[in-house]
């Protein structure tokens, strides 16, 4: 047993030990893509039937899947509405931007709550001044709030 927990912050934060490492040499492993990968398949099976969900997909970032959220619910050239300090925004350098096309539209929020007049406020449509607005990026947590429980 390690002598201090796992910190599962980051993928950068957590080394693996040698019992991590000889339980990875050891699994049984397959093709995710062919549908055959037993360890990709029991990541994607447990989340999905808490859910109660038809499927699920595991993806081994939360920026990946950040970045999937935001191109599942924008298009390029939209405006993904945040507050100036979401994790999204503040700390996963543009990706949105760069992979998806879509522009941050960031708003200041207190400890990282938006208003619903905030929202309101954004101008919407496509015009050839401004970004649509069609997603809104309201996180449960902002990384760099004073509460981590802000939730909106």
């Amino acid at each position: 047993m390690p002598s201090k927990p796992a910190d599962f912050r980051s993928d950068t934060i957590t080394r693996p030990t040698k019992e991590m490492r000889a339980v990875m040499a050891a699994a049984k492993v397959g093709d995710d893509v062919f549908g055959d990968d037993p360890t990709v398949i029991e990541l994607q099976e447990r989340p999905r039937g808490d859910a109660r969900q038809r499927a699920a997909l595991f993806v081994p970032s939360g920026t990946m899947s950040n970045l999937i959220g935001v191109r599942l619910h924008c298009r390029p050239g939209d405006a993904l509405i945040c507050e100036q300090q979401s994790h999204v925004h503040y700390y996963e350098q543009g990706g949105y931007a760069q992979l998806n096309g879509v522009a941050a539209w960031p708003l200041h929020g207190k400890q990282g709550i938006l208003e619903v007049a905030q929202l309101e406020s954004v101008p919407r449509g496509r015009r050839s001044t401004f970004s649509a607005r069609d997603a809104s990026l309201l996180g449960k947590t902002r990384t760099t709030a004073v509460r981590e429980d802000s939730a909106v």
